[in-house]
């Protein structure tokens, strides 16, 4: 098993589901403040969703329970996970084909489940239509077991694009924010060698180790094709990885957002809230950081390389 195996020519790191008890009011919150565009994607079942679409195809997810128990069939986790919080709770990375990923992680002894179909519909009366195929592990193998892997049907979806031009993801990805794309995910986690050594099990390997004192934390980067894992482990009680384990346990804390013009993100979140945010030197470049409680339970990391 290696990298190129498992994701053949997928991507990686593609993207991050992001649930929230409120869409609409999440809606206004990422666009008017934050300064993303969101379109509406497919509905999934028993869900209602919208996505943040970028130019390098990665995206954020936002994600609301409609029917409790059609959402359960889909995401069992999610109804609860909104109980108790808001915030990122899974990761999808794109691998090119679905049924090799399975076959190779079950050959590695993985318990896995799929590959089975992830299907949309773009209205109530329509058909639901097979996007691609994702595969999950059964087992938890990694923390918080927030990572799958999805096959996309991409003759499908350009048919999509062309049928439905106004949802096209392409329309969707010039921010005012000037986001480019995803370039990291956060993982808090307890223990950062055991949780390092999961993801080398399953040949996503570390490339570099870093110090993260303004989350109050040591980190791991783990290479997830074009993109990476942060895994975070607390190295101070009191900073904010301690307090997001203390609340929400080992899962997906927060992303690093390539932009174009982090002067204009500075202004924009400035003039919009009553944050004074501080540049700083973050693992991809000069930085600012959003924290959870302003993101619905994410944080954001915008830096320019």
């Amino acid at each position: 098993l290696s990298p190129e195996a498992l994701l053949g020519t997928g991507r990686g790191l593609d993207h991050v589901m992001v649930a929230v008890r409120d869409l609409e009011a999440a809606e206004t919150l990422f666009t008017e403040t934050l300064g993303f565009r969101a379109g509406h994607a497919g509905q999934l079942k028993g869900l209602e969703n919208l996505a943040i679409w970028f130019s390098d195809t990665t995206y954020l997810e936002l994600l609301t329970v409609r029917d409790q128990e059609l959402a359960m069939e889909l995401i069992p986790s999610l109804p609860a996970f909104l109980e108790r919080h808001e915030g990122a709770m899974g990761l999808g990375l794109a691998v090119s084909s679905a049924q090799a990923a399975a076959d190779l992680l079950a050959a590695r002894g993985f318990a896995i489940t799929g590959p089975s179909e992830g299907s949309v519909s773009y209205a109530e009366s329509e058909e639901p239509v097979v996007i691609g195929r994702y595969v999950v592990f059964r087992e938890p193998v990694v923390p918080a077991n927030d990572v799958f892997f999805f096959e996309y049907d991409t003759t499908m979806l350009a048919d999509l694009a062309a049928l439905y031009p106004e949802r096209a993801p392409m329309r969707f990805t010039n921010h005012p924010n000037t986001a480019l794309g995803l370039e990291a995910v956060w993982m808090a986690v307890r223990d950062l060698k055991a949780a390092a050594d999961a993801y080398a099990s399953v040949e996503l390997p570390t490339v570099r180790r870093l110090d993260m004192p303004l989350l109050g934390a040591e980190a791991r980067e783990i290479q997830a094709g074009l993109g990476t894992i942060l895994l975070l482990q607390p190295s101070d009680e009191a900073g904010a990885v301690a307090s997001f384990l203390a609340e929400r346990g080992e899962g997906v804390m927060g992303v690093s957002i390539e932009v174009r013009d982090l002067d204009r993100v500075l202004w924009m979140i400035e003039f919009n809230t009553d944050l004074e945010l501080v540049p700083y030197d973050g693992p991809f470049g000069q930085s600012l950081l959003i924290p959870g409680e302003l993101a619905r339970g994410i944080w954001i990391e915008f830096f320019k390389r």
